[in-house]
């Protein structure tokens, strides 16, 4: 049994090791940034859309525009923005939703219509990025889809394995194609206006409050449209991790809840194929435990965890995270545990759960 699924999971491990290596810069520079607009959706943020406007005014090179959307705040968030964004040479507007319309997607979409720009990016109001961030993104050249990375931050033990958990998907993501992505994250992604007014018919999801980037990254490949996912840390926001568990799995049960409705054959693989090897695995470790096993503890713990690092070696590269390699054992006994509870946890949660004080329809 043993050999069996270490044959299984090293056999993965090499290719998504072989995938991952072969991503790790990108051409950067030479965005059209006076075709850009920017969108930033928010709902009761004011004290990240006081950070987000720093952000903004450090730039080596800014936007066209930069468009703001209050989803019926009640913090003072547009005020608190005005008044920063007053203090730079940006370009903006703000725009709130009226009250018939409500919801990450109606605030985008609304952005959409009132741009004026060949593109638009939407970002999230709690990111942070580099001073450069703007003059190195890349040149479109004839792509409708730019889906660029996000890293998740963490800032003690805990939250520094759901920072591992989370570059999970950036290794999945890199063994795909680069124009056949599986995902796409609204914290930082661009596409073609006219192509997402075109293509990402709201009212075909919009009873679903949360999947805005995936339902528009299923809807530009279903139409064959040009997309592109680049890995680059020069072109990735970072944002905070969930702050505990319970933040952590409902935050990952509203991501399957979107991603269930992209009906994309490779992301069932990958999430089947990750429950396979990591459920035998405990499933090895908890009989051996009770059996007394100890070598066979010992000896599937020191396999999980070597081949695990190998595996996120392209990783810590990429994103430069060496310092998060001591924090792998922990990542290598949570994440079998963590993924037998998430579809138990989707099922229980997945049809009642809060977010921004409002309930999510799966």
């Amino acid at each position: 049994m043993l050999i069996s699924w270490g044959v299984a999971y090293f056999a993965f491990v090499v290719i998504a090791w072989l995938s991952n290596i072969a991503k790790q810069k990108n051409a950067i520079g030479g965005f059209p940034l006076d075709e850009l607009t920017v969108i930033v959706p928010f709902r009761n943020e004011c004290s990240n859309l006081e950070n987000l406007c720093h952000y903004f005014k450090i730039q080596k090179a800014r936007p066209n525009h930069v468009i703001f959307v209050d989803d019926h705040s009640v913090d003072g968030g547009s005020e608190k923005l005005n008044h920063c964004m007053s203090e730079t040479d940006v370009s903006y507007q703000i725009i709130r939703l009226k009250n018939a319309t409500f919801g990450k997607k109606e605030a985008i979409m609304t952005a959409v219509h009132a741009s004026k720009t060949r593109y638009c990016q939407t970002i999230d109001a709690d990111v942070r990025f580099d001073a450069s961030f703007f003059d190195s993104l890349p040149n479109p050249q004839s792509l409708d889809m730019l889906i660029l990375p996000v890293r998740m931050t963490g800032f003690n033990l805990l939250t520094f394995v759901f920072e591992l958990e989370f570059g999970s998907f950036q290794i999945l993501q890199a063994m795909v194609a680069d124009n056949k992505p599986l995902m796409a994250s609204g914290a930082n992604f661009i596409f073609n206006r006219e192509a997402y007014l075109k293509y990402n018919k709201l009212e075909e999801h919009a009873h679903r409050n949360s999947g805005d980037d995936q339902y528009a990254l299923a809807q530009f490949l279903k139409h064959e449209l040009k997309v592109k996912s680049f890995f680059d840390l020069r072109l990735a926001v970072l944002t905070d991790t969930p702050d505990n568990l319970t933040q952590l799995i409902t935050q990952r049960v509203r991501w399957m809840g979107n991603n269930t409705q992209g009906k994309d054959w490779r992301a069932s693989f990958f999430a089947v194929l990750l429950f396979l090897l990591n459920s035998s695995f405990l499933g090895l470790l908890v009989w051996s435990v009770l059996h007394l096993n100890l070598f066979t503890v010992v000896v599937s713990l020191s396999v999980k965890i070597g081949l695990d690092y190998v595996l996120y070696l392209p990783w810590f590269k990429r994103n430069r995270t060496w310092e998060l390699q001591k924090y792998m054992p922990l990542l290598s006994v949570f994440y079998p545990i963590y993924l037998v509870i998430l579809p138990f946890s989707f099922l229980i949660l997945g049809k009642k759960m809060k977010w921004k004080n409002r309930t999510i329809t799966q």
